[in-house]
C-alpha cells in the first residue's frame, strides 16, 4: 500500500515536471528564444491562415459546403479571376448558395476581414482589419472565401 502511494506521487510529480518543461519550452519558442534563436537563426515564421494570393496559380478552386447539407458546390477562378459557380444537387441550400454568389458577383468590391498582428506600446496585439478587393485584386479570391463564410454562413474551404 505504501509503495502504491509513493509510486503515484512520484509519477504524478513527473507528469507535472514534464509539463512544466513542455511550457517553458513553448514560452521560448513564442518569444524566439528557442535553441535556433541562441544559435542566431530565426525562429520559424507563424502560419498564416490565408495569406496573399499566388499570381502564378493557373485555376484556384473554392469548395462551399453547409454541415447538414454536405458539399453544395465550388466556385473556379481563372487566370484573370473570372469566377464559375459549379452547384452539386438541388434543395434550398444549392438555391441559397447561388443567390449568394449572384449578390457578391454583382458587387464592385468584396471585403476581406482578417485579424492581423500588430504592436502597440510595446506589445503585440491582434487587430481586425477589414480590405476591399475588386476581381483585378489578386486577394480577391480570399475576399470571396471570407464574404461566403462570414456574411452567408457557408464552409468555404480551398481545393488542392
Amino acid at each position: 500500500m505504501m509503495w502504491t502511494m509513493t509510486m503515484t506521487r512520484l509519477f504524478t510529480r513527473s507528469a507535472v515536471a514534464v509539463l512544466a518543461a513542455n511550457l517553458i519550452a513553448c514560452q521560448g519558442i513564442a518569444n524566439g528564444s528557442s535553441a535556433a534563436a541562441a544559435e542566431g537563426t530565426k525562429p520559424p515564421p507563424s502560419r498564416n491562415t490565408m495569406k496573399a494570393a499566388n499570381p502564378s496559380a493557373s485555376v484556384r478552386t473554392l469548395i462551399v459546403s453547409r454541415s447538414k447539407e454536405g458539399r453544395l458546390g465550388t466556385l473556379k477562378f481563372d487566370e484573370s479571376n473570372q469566377v464559375s459557380l459549379v452547384t452539386e444537387g438541388a434543395g434550398p441550400a444549392v438555391e441559397e448558395l447561388k443567390m449568394a454568389w449572384a449578390e457578391i458577383s454583382k458587387k464592385a468590391k468584396v471585403t476581406w476581414v482578417k485579424a492581423v498582428v500588430e504592436e502597440s506600446a510595446g506589445k503585440k496585439v491582434t487587430a481586425i482589419e477589414a480590405e476591399e478587393f475588386g476581381r483585378e485584386d489578386a486577394n480577391y479570391f480570399y475576399a470571396v472565401l471570407d464574404t461566403l463564410s462570414r456574411q452567408y454562413g457557408f464552409s468555404v474551404d480551398i481545393a488542392k
